[in-house]
């Protein structure tokens, strides 16, 4: 995998649900490119991240 979008998982109820965090640092790269001076994630990494939550449960 290129990058995780999960840093911690704070509570799993395997097979039923996640909660997750990711710690963004304003130099990400995507961060940048987005949205100049407006730093916002792109929804796709936002997706990706729904993803990798899930392969957790």
């Amino acid at each position: 995998m290129r990058f995780s979008l999960v840093d911690k998982i704070v509570e799993i109820d395997p097979g039923r649900s996640i909660v997750t965090e990711k710690y963004l640092c304003g130099s990400e790269d995507y961060l940048a490119d987005h949205f100049p001076n407006f730093a916002c994630m792109p929804g796709v990494l936002m997706l990706e991240s729904l993803y990798q939550a899930g392969t957790w449960l």
